[in-house]
């Protein structure tokens, strides 16, 4: 496979013409491809970091309306770990992106009631995901844009389909 220029991929666009190499078109496509495959991975990964924190909020909220009474039978211990928890949690997870910090930090709540370990499950899960989905991400070239290479051809015809 050759490979593409760095202008090309720094400009997002590059011209072909009737005697360039098909195999250098042919690797600019399947560029095109991959960054298209890489976008979708993106939004994989945008989509699980949305999950991530909304689930903690609509969790929280309501295991704490459901089971007020229990936990607020100390209301002083309640209040400061959820906001000791909130701190972490916004702190780590919504500007730092350490979900492994904020995922830890959501066994203080177990304190509160143990069915919240089903909320640090969760956390554990959709953070394994969002490591993974984004270490292989990290890998690809033009990362975290993923941009096409426009490809302009002399005269506007792609010569592979022109005849003679």
């Amino acid at each position: 496979m050759m490979s593409i220029p760095e202008q090309a991929i720094e400009s997002g666009k590059i011209s072909v013409y009737a005697d360039t190499d098909r195999e250098f078109v042919n690797a600019l496509i399947t560029y095109n491809e991959q960054m298209a495959k890489c976008r979708l991975k993106k939004k994989r990964l945008d989509e699980v970091e949305f999950a991530y924190n909304i689930l903690n909020l609509l969790i929280i909220v309501g295991m704490i309306a459901g089971t007020a009474e229990t936990i607020f039978n100390h209301p002083l211990i309640a209040i400061i770990i959820l906001i000791i928890y909130a701190v972490l949690f916004i702190a780590y997870s919504l500007s730092e992106l350490h979900y492994a910090v904020s995922t830890l930090s959501s066994i203080l709540l177990w304190v509160l009631d143990l069915r919240f370990v089903i909320l640090t499950i969760i956390n554990i899960t959709l953070s394994l995901i969002y490591r993974n989905l984004n270490k292989t991400l990290k890998n690809e070239s033009d990362y975290p844009v993923f941009r096409d290479i426009y490809i302009c051809y002399e005269k506007g015809n792609d010569p592979a389909k022109q005849t003679t």
